[in-house]
């Protein structure tokens, strides 16, 4: 499994300074003893899959040598978006000793600590002396979003019809025939006999316009939208008895949208007995020979785009 990725090696530091010291080190005033800096903006950043934690190192500083020992702990603060238990600290209590400068710790939070988007980690570094001020830093722990592809695509289809052979192009998703594309001469309902391509998607809505017994199918051009607010047309299954309206119609003398087109045939298709949002693309000559080789469903049910193969949401 692919490691996380650490923007950069965080550096985050902490600044006290002391205001006015007395000349006798004996005698300091600690109530002049205060936070300097905020904290410089840092941010954790963790791939989907990571699974390695972030070690960040931290560091409180005076800007001279302590005038006498200034004790501190650290703790995850009570209103961190990051829960307690997915970060630990090198040391939860330090000191600048009299003397000394800085003191340094290293944080670490574990990769599960969001389980996606941007949260703020809020960490106390609480003084043991009362004159000491206290400090609260903040840093950004961010996990990329969950994406989830639920778009199918399927290719490789390699269908071909046309007026003069009597050609069925079935249309498959893991093996199951989902719909199909044909050529006919026969009369349908009050339409007459006359040379016709059809797609079949065995009466699942599509999105076209209705001309009498038939249903015209629209050429969708591609990022057009295939889904709840599309104009649907009602197509009963042929045997339904509640229409003649069936087979939708690709190419007749009275349909020719799609001549030397390549567009986007936007329907509802059956797949593992639930009806889902499709696109099929297809491509005609001026002389009406249809070849198609590409489709996708979105398999959560959702909206797609005529050409879509990755979710966007």
């Amino acid at each position: 499994m692919r490691k996380y990725v650490l923007q950069a090696l965080l550096i985050l530091s902490v600044f006290l300074f002391i205001q006015g010291c007395s000349d006798d080190e004996n005698n300091v005033d600690l109530t002049k003893v205060g936070s300097a800096a905020a904290a410089v903006p840092a941010k954790i950043f963790f791939n989907l899959d990571a699974t390695q934690a972030a070690v960040i190192n931290l560091s409180v500083a005076v800007d001279a040598e302590s005038p006498e020992s200034i004790g501190f702990e650290v703790k995850v603060a009570d209103d961190s978006e990051v829960t307690t238990d997915k970060v630990s600290f090198s040391r939860d209590r330090f000191s600048i000793e009299k003397g000394k400068r800085s003191f340094e710790w290293t944080c670490t939070v574990e990769a599960d600590a969001v389980a996606e988007g941007v949260k703020n980690l809020r960490i106390d570094v609480i003084s043991q002396n009362a004159g000491v001020k206290n400090h609260k830093l903040e840093i950004q722990v961010e996990k990329e979003k969950v994406l989830l592809n639920t778009i199918v695509h399927v290719t490789g289809m390699d269908i071909l019809v046309n007026m003069t052979g009597d050609v069925w192009g079935s249309v498959d998703v893991d093996g199951e025939g989902v719909a199909g594309f044909f050529q006919t001469k026969v009369a349908v309902g009050s339409a007459p006999a006359e040379p016709r391509i059809h797609f079949d998607n065995y009466g699942g809505k599509i999105i076209g316009a209705t001309n009498g017994d038939l249903i015209q199918i629209t050429p969708l051009e591609e990022g057009a939208l295939i889904g709840a607010e599309s104009d649907w047309i009602a197509n009963p299954n042929w045997g339904s008895g509640d229409s003649y309206v069936y087979m939708p119609v690709l190419y007749s003398d009275q349909h020719q949208a799609w001549l030397g087109k390549t567009a986007y045939i936007g329907a509802k298709l059956m797949i593992n007995d639930k009806w889902y949002n499709a696109w099929v693309k297809a491509t005609a000559t001026a002389d009406a020979v249809f070849t198609a080789d590409e489709m996708a469903y979105d398999a959560a049910g959702n909206d797609i785009k005529a050409g879509q193969t990755e979710s966007e949401k």
